[in-house]
């Protein structure tokens, strides 16, 4: 089945691009949002990260559907109705979960895309 990605949003003007993570093969990202997040997978089904990163600080946040609500209550139309597990994590400690980040940055003057790389 082939996933859909959307195109990342940017709430700040210097840079903007694309980003992809792969979490390791024995510690998935359910395996983090439960063990890290707290995240009880029993009732709840993680389907988002968010890394905040500043010169002192790293947050990261997973949102998660409550599987339960879900059956149970009307969502509004077009949206999904999320739980929000936010915390301060050691950079050591997430990336014992990670196999791989990658990400481009551009600034707002040129579109990735068109890049035509020569070397």
């Amino acid at each position: 089945m082939e996933k859909h990605i959307p195109k990342i949003e940017t709430r700040y003007d210097d840079m903007a691009g694309a980003v992809s993570l792969n979490f390791n093969e024995t510690m998935d990202f359910n395996a983090f949002s439960e063990s890290v997040m707290g995240v009880n997978l029993l009732q709840y089904e993680p389907i988002s990260l968010r890394l905040y990163l500043n010169h002192k600080d790293m947050v990261v946040t997973v949102y998660a559907i409550d599987k339960k609500f879900l059956v149970t209550e009307p969502q509004n139309a077009g949206k999904i109705r999320v739980k929000k597990f936010k915390k301060d994590v050691a950079p050591e400690i997430l990336f014992s979960y990670i196999r791989q980040i990658d990400f481009t940055l551009v600034n707002g003057d040129f579109d990735i895309e068109s890049f035509e790389v020569v070397n």
